[in-house]
């Protein structure tokens, strides 16, 4: 029982660790989003033209 409950224990400390290396991810592409004046909706123009450069055939 005692094997058990120290494999729990581990595995609760192991979990916290994962969720806290993650979550100090998720918060440092937050603020650099933040900086950049991407945290919100707006209108922007993306990476490729609005229309394709070929045509497709009907």
């Amino acid at each position: 029982m005692a094997d058990t409950r120290s494999q729990a224990e581990q595995a609760l400390i192991d979990s916290r660790r994962l969720f806290q290396r993650h979550l100090s991810t998720w918060a440092m592409d937050c603020l650099a989003l933040r900086q950049r004046g991407l945290d919100r909706p707006s209108a922007r123009t993306g990476m490729y033209p609005a229309q394709p450069a070929f045509k497709i055939a009907a």
